[in-house]
């Protein structure tokens, strides 16, 4: 017997009683996650969650729709961001991910399917704060925290981008860029981040953009500090790959690539020739085979074709790649312009690639070995602008090594016309 207040209670009764409360229980928890399987609710909770960001962060964040499935999917349209100037920091048209099933009591997680559509991340500041550092200050972790013991693996299978752009204005500094693209597929068969492993079966880029200007930024000379002989890096350490990330893509192709640097110059921009201070390629169409990033070093096999800014065609540039700190190689090179066919070899040495390529004349040392090339003026005079109205197609044989503005020849055999010809070191 039970007692439930005064009245005693038989052990069948109270069953009955203790099952029909189960029954309701369990009842409401289905009720409970139907509800939360539902489009509205998740909307409603999402709405309130980004109205007390909005109140915690002093600025809006809002979502317009949200659609989650429990266990496996992700929908989200219209997320904004905006920074403390009342500016957009970020915009997210859509955003889909596929992931795996009860991911949540899995020790491998694979997102087999990540989609974004029509999303601008747009980064600046004019002093030494970022426009976005609220956003690091808000989710930092406790310095206390640790790392837990039992990591999870995360792996990937397919990225599908649409309309993406990102803006930097760095007026402290003095440069800024823009990175954008019509669309991006990826295609993994590995993305392992423990162990920094990534082999990529293809990504198919459409219509990349990325510009780069430099000019002088409001950041202050600082005259009082010592200056410092710059360090050489240890022997064996990495320069551009310290994580030793191992990368690996068997076939990586771009369509309408845009590529643009500026610098910031007195004189007038937009010369006749090639200018290293406004660089400007379009048209960029390339077909990249086996590509592979292991300790410093880039190696690939290219096909690639361009149109410089001011007129160089080339047409087609075959060669096997090399590219490292201190290099970039084309072996089993060929070459076609407009009116030139060159060959097989070209290398071009410096120290330090950025600052070189911003005085190539200068500063990039330059090896070449040509079998049978032939060579017009007219191309000659995008970096020589004093042989323009030569109008004169050479033949050349021989190796080649030095500046631009140093250069000499090795056992060259050249021909110009039929009857000039000439053998020797120049």
């Amino acid at each position: 017997m039970f007692i439930f207040g005064k009245q005693p209670v038989s052990l069948k009764k109270f069953s009955k009683i203790f099952l029909k409360s189960l029954l309701v229980l369990l009842g409401l928890m289905v009720f409970l996650w139907l509800l939360v399987q539902t489009t509205f609710f998740q909307n409603f909770l999402i709405k309130k969650v980004a109205r007390r960001l909005s109140k915690d962060l002093h600025t809006t964040v809002s979502i317009k729709h949200v659609d989650l499935r429990l266990f496996n999917k992700m929908l989200l349209e219209g997320a904004l961001v905006l920074d403390h100037h009342k500016d957009t920091l970020l915009y997210a048209g859509t955003a889909k991910v596929n992931i795996t099933d009860w991911f949540f009591i899995k020790d491998s997680i694979t997102l087999k399917y990540i989609g974004l559509d029509n999303a601008i991340i747009n980064l600046n500041r004019q002093d030494s704060v970022w426009n976005y550092q609220f956003l690091m200050d808000y989710f930092a972790a406790p310095k206390s925290a640790k790392k837990s013991s039992g990591s999870i693996a995360l792996k990937l299978d397919v990225v599908e981008m649409n309309n993406l752009k990102v803006l930097q204005k760095d007026g402290w500094k003095g440069e800024d860029f823009t990175v954008s693209l019509s669309r991006l597929d990826l295609q993994a068969e590995v993305f392992d981040l423990d162990k920094s492993i990534f082999n990529i079966r293809s990504i198919n880029i459409d219509h990349p953009k990325f510009a780069q200007y430099d000019y002088t930024g409001n950041r202050p000379e600082d005259t009082s500090r010592v200056v410092v002989k710059k360090t050489t890096f240890e022997t064996g350490k990495l320069k551009w790959n310290p994580d030793e990330i191992k990368l690996f893509i068997k076939t990586l192709n771009i369509t309408n690539g845009t590529v643009v640097s500026e610098r910031q110059t007195a004189r007038s921009p937009y010369l006749d020739h090639f200018d290293e201070k406004h660089i400007g390629f379009r048209d960029i169409n390339s077909r990249v085979k086996n590509l592979r990033l292991f300790k410093d070093t880039i190696r690939a096999e290219i096909q690639l074709s361009a149109k410089e800014r001011n007129g160089f065609n080339l047409k087609k540039l075959v060669a096997d790649f090399r590219f490292t700190p201190e290099m970039m190689e084309f072996k089993k090179l060929d070459v076609i312009t407009d009116k030139s066919h060159l060959g097989n070899y070209f290398a071009m040495h410096y120290q330090g690639f950025q600052k070189a390529m911003q005085d190539f004349i200068h500063l990039v040392t330059v090896d070449g070995h040509f079998a049978n090339a032939t060579v017009s003026s007219d191309d000659i005079a995008y970096l020589a602008p004093g042989t323009k109205t030569w109008n004169t197609l050479f033949t050349l044989n021989g190796t080649g090594h030095g500046t631009i503005d140093n250069f000499y020849v090795k056992n060259m055999n050249i021909r110009a016309g039929g009857n000039n010809y000439l053998k020797g070191d120049l």
